[in-house]
């Protein structure tokens, strides 16, 4: 993993170059130089200007940082091409064991991503960090929420107000109908009386006048 650090003559260089194949159908070859930081004519950390190339596997080893070329795509590539042909790296020395050991990192990288959030970026052509922008982003969901809530609320409430008000004018009332059907008993009583005393009436006259000297 390539490290910054913030020392420069505590560096150095691995840069991976890419040459073409000059014959068609055939893959290109790939080779490394190391270039160390000196101080006084000397190598920092005993590691020499080196360069060679990455044998036919496309993976190397150099001061326990392993590569693996075949991970990049190259020109050749007709798929996915690569503009570009060398590829650099810079080191701290302090993460060198030995030759043959791992190589240890200084953590620069995670300070270097913890840092982010503070960055300044444009975001719609305003200047803020990501860790504003997140808070906003996230203020502006909870308002949008909210208010999608209280819409949500307020149309419920309209929507039982206008079922009362359809229901109290077209549901039948049952108080008001048994008033309804014991006021029509007793006026059908009444008539069914005064039908009786007609017929009585009637009755007396056809059947009880008119009778004598018989």
């Amino acid at each position: 993993m390539p490290n910054n650090p913030a020392d420069p003559t505590k560096q150095f260089k691995i840069e991976l170059t890419y040459k073409e194949p000059t014959t068609p159908n055939t893959k290109g070859t790939w080779t490394y130089t190391v270039t160390a930081t000196t101080q006084g004519g000397q190598p920092v950390n005993n590691i020499p200007n080196d360069t060679g190339p990455v044998p036919p596997n496309g993976k190397i080893t150099l001061y326990g940082i392993e590569i693996d070329t075949n991970l990049v795509k190259s020109k050749d590539d007709t798929s996915n091409p690569v503009t570009a042909q060398t590829w650099e790296y810079t080191f701290s020395t302090d993460g060198i064991q030995s030759k043959d050991d791992a190589f240890l990192g200084n953590g620069s990288n995670a300070l270097v991503l913890s840092r982010v959030k503070d960055a300044l970026l444009n975001y719609g052509g305003s200047m803020t960090n990501v860790h504003s922008f997140y808070q906003g982003m996230i203020g502006s969901l909870g308002d949008m929420t909210s208010e999608a809530n209280r819409m949500t609320s307020t149309s419920t409430i309209l929507k039982d107000s206008v079922e009362q008000r359809r229901m109290s004018i077209s549901s039948v009332s049952l108080d008001e109908e048994i008033t309804n059907m014991i006021q029509f008993q007793y006026a059908y009583n009444a008539s069914a009386r005064m039908i009786t005393l007609v017929d009585e009436i009637l009755d007396k006259i056809i059947n009880g006048m008119g009778l004598v000297g018989r």
